[in-house]
């Protein structure tokens, strides 16, 4: 009896240590593991250009130069990541799931800008919380892109986006899963000019990227 009564005493004051839960799948900061995101999905393939009697669409144009012309050229391993069908918020949610179970650090989203044809040139939206080093990626791009050929819009190529913008979802929902994510739209579909120079020297247009990447990420990749 008196046994009982001690251990009654004794949990009304005395509290048990909470358990801490660490959470092992989160990315090694030590470590970079890289994603490149493919714009739109197969039923939503997003924006399109002709040039002569074949069109482009971002997905298709994406899928193709990333298997066929980027990934030769990196000194190291990266994710290629679709968007599955469904709604946008579903999408996001999706990838930045995928992003999380494979540990990536940090997500390059492909896409082409589209407007008037008279705009031109490249940029990359990016969130105000998006580190120095995914921005100093961008300002090399921009000097890789200028160097091709292309236009440089903004600042160096940066342009800040806020929840009122396309692409924004996509970003939040990659920085809440620990993934360092930007957008990156190097062209305009929309502008001849554009595309008639990126189409005439694809390998160079991907050496551009390769440039970049592998100076930022070949040595810290984990693939």
């Amino acid at each position: 009896m008196l046994k009982k009564l001690f251990i009654i005493i004794k949990n009304l004051f005395i509290r048990p240590t909470p358990k801490v839960v660490t959470n092992i799948n989160k990315p090694n900061p030590k470590k970079e593991t890289i994603a490149f995101v493919i714009g739109h999905n197969v039923d939503a393939q997003g924006a399109e250009f002709k040039h002569g009697n074949y069109t482009y669409s971002e997905y298709e144009f994406y899928k193709r130069f990333l298997n066929r012309y980027l990934l030769p050229l990196l000194d190291f391993k990266a994710h290629i990541i679709e968007r599955p069908t469904g709604s946008y918020s579903h999408q996001c949610n999706s990838v930045a799931k995928k992003c999380f179970d494979l540990g990536v650090t940090k997500s390059f989203n492909f896409h082409f800008n589209s407007a008037n044809h008279r705009a031109n040139g490249f940029e990359a939206l990016v969130l105000e919380k998006t580190t120095s080093e995914m921005l100093q990626v961008v300002q090399e791009l921009s000097s890789e892109f200028k160097s091709f050929g292309l236009n440089v819009r903004h600042d160096n190529g940066i342009n800040r986006i806020d929840s009122n913008h396309n692409g924004y979802g996509m970003l939040s929902a990659l920085s809440s899963s620990y993934v360092d994510a930007i957008i990156l739209e190097p062209f305009f579909g929309s502008n001849q000019n554009d595309i008639d120079l990126v189409l005439s020297n694809m390998s160079g247009f991907a050496q551009c990227f390769a440039n970049v990447f592998n100076n930022h990420f070949a040595e810290k990749n984990d693939g």
